[in-house]
């Protein structure tokens, strides 16, 4: 087992910043041996890309919905656990007639976006925390280009499971009610590292599980963050 250290970096979703972890890792106070760093987007900031700092620690990651798909692929290969919350491989569903639905939906939302992105960001959010209230707020200011690249690239990205076969651990969360990312994603994600995953569903959940469940996702994943 690697030294005396756990590092952590985290990847938020489309649409947040860093402060979407602020619950999550409040729940996490008093493990000493833990360093957590932030990675950003850039949506609402200046974008910043961490890496692991020592060679001896324990290298967890932590992505939260499309933050698998911005993680370098060298992060994760590097990383001795791969904590997945809300996350896919592809974003539209398998089955054509839910496709195709999909797919629309989300043209129409890069469509509204050039001429709309705070209302579109609104909306979205209200999706997000779906079944709870909206408990989040960004700043003013908004990186317009990054976020419709992102929504752009989110319509063909693809994360080849063969990056993920060789990680020593990974943990799947998801909301039961998740409405922007089916728990069917979840389902089929986790049936494709059985031997070496894990999978917790948060009844009454919903895509935001990581800030609405803070406690509960902290709970699930505290004792991997503490050294043996």
């Amino acid at each position: 087992m690697p030294g005396d250290k756990v590092e952590l970096i985290t990847f938020h979703g489309w649409g947040f910043s860093p402060a979407i972890w602020a619950g999550f890792e409040k729940n996490l106070g008093g493990l000493e041996n833990l360093d957590i760093m932030h990675a950003d987007r850039g949506y609402f900031s200046k974008d910043y890309l961490p890496a692991f700092q020592q060679e001896q620690s324990r290298k967890i990651i932590i992505v939260h919905s499309y933050g698998l798909h911005w993680c370098p692929p060298e992060w994760i290969q590097t990383a001795d656990h791969v904590i997945i919350l809300s996350g896919f491989l592809t974003f539209h569903p398998r089955a054509p007639e839910h496709s195709r639905r999909s797919r629309h939906m989300l043209r129409q939302m890069k469509s509204r976006f050039v001429d709309e992105p705070e209302e579109v960001l609104h909306q979205f959010y209200e999706n997000v925390f779906l079944p709870d209230e909206v408990n989040y707020q960004p700043v003013n200011r908004i990186n317009h280009d990054r976020l419709l690249d992102d929504l752009e690239h989110l319509e063909t990205s693809v994360i080849n499971p063969d990056l993920l076969h060789d990680t020593e651990q990974i943990t799947i969360i998801h909301g039961e009610e998740d409405r922007i990312v089916s728990n069917h994603k979840a389902h089929e994600l986790f049936s494709m590292f059985t031997l070496n995953a894990q999978y917790f569903e948060i009844k009454h959940a919903g895509h935001g599980v990581l800030s609405t469940h803070a406690e509960e996702c902290s709970r699930f994943l505290k004792p991997n963050f503490e050294l043996k």
